[in-house]
């Protein structure tokens, strides 16, 4: 007797447990159990499982048993999304530089993971060698870019007579433009420095002009810096700019 007492409380107790639960609950408890195997293509059902989680009352909120599934599903599909955006940037064998906004939105997605989650990415080597290849492609493209090469005729042109050098160093993701001071121009700024500063502030601003429009032009799209440095003819440095800001 005194089981069958015991049988029937708890039989009542669990009843109470889950008979108190609302339609709501229950309903977004099979939502969450339907999700099944996470897949981009279940992006909608987790969605609306937590937007329905959403709507719930903290009380109800609180009797969602598996709502761990849910946060898992999302963890998931985050995943699975990052797999997708690397898949759709094809064969790194035939990428070309205009590939770079489908690299670059894959590694957006990615970022936004988590350390864990990014762990669980089966293809992020294939994204690492793309962000390699679109760099190197980057810096091709600007050493064969058609502003630059009018850039640089501008340049040899307004200083004519001195010595112009141009070196991209890839290291440092930086264009370097330097210019040397012939002799003659480079004795009379060292023996009539009152007759030449005015001479040189002007070639300054005029510089200044020239790596600004240098850099807009060419190397900002690469996220490149323009430096321009001019010397005197003895290896002194007279001025520096980097992206048009006198340093």
């Amino acid at each position: 007797m005194k089981r069958l007492i015991c049988c029937i409380l708890i039989f009542i107790e669990l009843f109470l447990l889950t008979g108190c639960k609302s339609n709501d609950v229950r309903k977004l408890e099979k939502s969450i159990e339907g999700i099944g195997t996470v897949s981009v293509e279940k992006e909608e059902k987790i969605i609306n499982a937590r937007s329905a989680f959403e709507l719930l009352s903290k009380k109800d909120k609180a009797q969602v048993d598996n709502i761990t599934g849910l946060v898992a599903a999302e963890a998931q599909l985050r995943i699975c999304k990052v797999e997708q955006a690397i898949d759709q940037i094809g064969d790194l064998a035939e990428l070309t530089y205009l590939d770079k906004d489908p690299v670059s939105e894959a590694q957006n997605i990615y970022a936004s993971l988590n350390a864990d989650e990014q762990k669980l990415v089966c293809n992020s080597d294939i994204l690492d060698e793309a962000i390699a290849a679109i760099d190197s492609l980057a810096f091709d493209e600007l050493e064969n870019n058609v502003n630059i090469a009018l850039m640089k005729g501008i340049i040899d042109g307004s200083f004519s007579g001195n010595q112009v050098t141009y070196t991209l160093d890839r290291a440092n993701r930086n264009y370097i433009i330097e210019m040397v001071m012939n002799a003659e121009a480079s004795s009379a700024y060292f023996l009539y420095p009152a007759i030449a500063e005015n001479f040189i502030k002007s070639i300054e601003s005029n510089c200044e002009k020239i790596c600004k429009d240098f850099y807009e032009s060419g190397t900002k799209a690469y996220d490149v810096d323009c430096t321009f440095i001019m010397d005197d003819c003895y290896g002194g440095e007279i001025f520096t700019i980097v992206n048009g800001e006198a340093q």
